[in-house]
């Protein structure tokens, strides 16, 4: 198993596992028409995008002979209540779900928590949705805790999710 930075060679298997990791995880948290209608297409371009221009903050994958299983993005906060260099933020982390409750998005986080502490970052954060249980259970199992702070999430057009954030001092 390697835990690497993401390369435009990965922009498939990243799309992929980026809907398929949603489809499985948000029924019962988003309309399911939403989720349906999530495109691999779509979210390649997307990658493309991503992965393409500098300040899109850094994506690791993790790997084994299978090829890439799930992608962690992270990068400095995008909050405005915190200093953006004392404080990361992980934007995203998707495992596919044939791979789920294998230690998988453990190591990714790990790997952010190592490189939180090389960039000299104070406290890293994430937002989850409300609803979701199971990721907020996750998270917790890792040491963050829920701070307090709520959003309304609209960056999916259309649709609005309902978010909390959680932190961990490192």
């Amino acid at each position: 198993m390697v835990i690497r930075q993401a390369i435009l060679h990965d922009i498939v298997r990243l799309a992929e596992i980026h809907v398929l990791a949603w489809q499985a995880a948000y029924v019962g948290h988003m309309p399911i028409e939403f989720l349906n209608n999530l495109s691999i297409e779509k979210r390649t371009s997307d990658w493309h995008g991503w992965l393409s221009k500098p300040g899109q903050g850094t994506t690791i994958v993790v790997e084994d002979f299978e090829g890439v299983i799930g992608f962690c993005v992270f990068g400095p906060t995008r909050d405005n209540d915190a200093l953006p260099e004392q404080v990361g933020e992980i934007l995203a982390l998707n495992v596919h779900p044939k791979f789920w409750r294998y230690g998988y998005g453990k190591l990714l986080c790990e790997a952010v928590l190592n490189a939180a502490s090389q960039r000299a970052w104070k406290l890293l954060t994430l937002w989850t949705l409300r609803s979701n249980e199971r990721a907020k259970l996750f998270y917790q199992s890792l040491g963050f805790k829920c701070d307090g702070a709520e959003r309304i999430d609209s960056s999916e057009k259309g649709v609005l999710f309902e978010e909390i954030r959680y932190c961990k001092m490192l």
